[in-house]
C-alpha cells in the first residue's frame, strides 16, 4: 500500500528546475500545500497517523516520502547559498524544518486553514531570515 502512495504523489510534488534557487523553493511549498490539502494529502495524513505504533512504518515513511523530499529541498537551498541568494552559514536542515513544520502541524492539527495564503505567507516570513 505503501509504495502504491508514494507512486501515486510523486507527480504531485515534482519540482521544475526553472527558476531562480529560491523561486523554486517558494513553488515547492506551494506545491507541498496544494498536496497536502487535497483528498490525496488526507488519506496520507490518515497513512502517517495510522503507523504511529509501527516503528517498521515509520521508517518506511521517512525512506519513502519524507527523506527524498528533503534532499529535494536541501538541494535548492544548497544553489540558493552558491549562488548567493542565502547566507553562506545557512543550516538547511534548519531551514526546512522552519519551512516544513508549520504545514505539517496544520496538515495533521487541523487546527487553521492549510492553504496557499498561509504557505505564501510563512515563506515570506521564514526565508528573509536566511537571505543573504
Amino acid at each position: 500500500m505503501f509504495d502504491a502512495c508514494f507512486e501515486h504523489v510523486k507527480p504531485a510534488l515534482a519540482i521544475s528546475g526553472n527558476g531562480s534557487a529560491l523561486a523554486r523553493l517558494r513553488q515547492y511549498i506551494l506545491q507541498a500545500t496544494d498536496f497536502l490539502s487535497s483528498e490525496d494529502g488526507q488519506v496520507m495524513a490518515r497513512l502517517v497517523t495510522g503507523i504511529h505504533e509501527d516503528r517498521k512504518l515509520q521508517q518506511m515513511f521517512l525512506e519513502r516520502y519524507v527523506t527524498p523530499r528533503r534532499r529535494i529541498q536541501r538541494g535548492i537551498i544548497e544553489d540558493a547559498i552558491a549562488s548567493g541568494q542565502l547566507r553562506r552559514d545557512t543550516d538547511p536542515e534548519l531551514l526546512i524544518d522552519a519551512l516544513n513544520g508549520p504545514l505539517f502541524f496544520r496538515w495533521l492539527q487541523g487546527h487553521a486553514p492549510l492553504d496557499k495564503k498561509f504557505a505564501a505567507t510563512l515563506v515570506n516570513a521564514i526565508i528573509p531570515a536566511f537571505e543573504s
